[in-house]
């Protein structure tokens, strides 16, 4: 049997409308009268300049919010943390460096190709950790892990790894790596992943920690000029001692 197209249109109109309407297939015989009475028929007007703009509307929308509902995940720590502030609140507690001599502070610069023994060396020219007792006390090692880039973006994973070795040989009960990274390169578990810190922190012993999934401490700063508190990682206060591994940059 053969079939014909009909398009369900009226005269007159232009080939952009004509496009817009519903066409149907129907056996030659049909006449064109039973075609326009027939109930299966549907016609369908071409969607408005309005209309469309609405569409686009809705499809910009929905992608804003998809976009939102990832920065949430992503930033949940940080949005929460600005939503209720931290109730705990402690004291900036004054040290000292304990590795300066006349207060000057002390730098050792080796070279090699050997980071183990570099780092080594290096500590035992600055007088050793006998300076800072690490013997039973629990340490947190904050090395820079800013974004998932590598070294020396971040600290070199080696660095870290030696780190930790020693502090665990010369007493040290626990051993604990953490940092939190910026902003737009957050999870920082994510980033260490990548940039081999956190390989290199377990292989040592070292516990990984994210700051940004714990709490956070309110810290008064009374002979500040300007910024008269700041907000800090509760971890520095769990442990005993501090040991930061920053990245020398300009």
């Amino acid at each position: 049997m053969k079939l014909w197209l009909l398009i369900s249109c009226f005269p007159p109109l232009s080939p952009s409308r004509i496009s817009g309407r519903i066409c149907k297939i129907y056996p030659r015989s049909t006449r064109p009268h039973d075609v326009f009475n027939h109930p299966a028929i549907l016609l369908r007007d071409v969607p408005s300049e309005a209309q469309m703009t609405m569409t686009r509307r809705r499809i910009l929308i929905l992608g804003a919010v998809i976009i939102l509902l990832l920065l949430f995940f992503r930033w949940r720590a940080v949005i929460a943390l600005f939503l209720s502030p931290p109730e705990k609140s402690g004291k900036r507690q004054e040290h000292g460096n304990p590795f300066s001599e006349e207060g000057n502070a002390l730098v050792a610069v080796v070279r090699g190709r050997n980071v183990d023994a570099m780092v080594r060396e290096a500590v035992a020219l600055i007088g050793g950790l006998d300076r800072i007792d690490v013997k039973g006390k629990k340490v947190l090692v904050k090395p820079n892990v800013v974004s998932d880039a590598p070294h020396p973006i971040t600290t070199n994973p080696e660095v870290v790894r030696a780190v930790v070795r020693l502090l665990y040989e010369e007493g040290a009960s626990k051993v604990y790596v953490g940092d939190m990274s910026a902003m737009l390169t957050l999870p920082t578990r994510k980033n260490m992943e990548r940039n081999g810190i956190r390989r290199a922190a377990e292989e040592a012993g070292a516990e990984v920690v994210c700051f940004e999934d714990h709490g956070w401490v309110n810290v008064e700063l009374p002979q500040a000029r300007y910024i008269k508190s700041v907000l800090v990682t509760e971890w520095l206060f769990k442990v005993d001692r501090v040991v930061n591994l920053p990245v020398i940059k300009t």
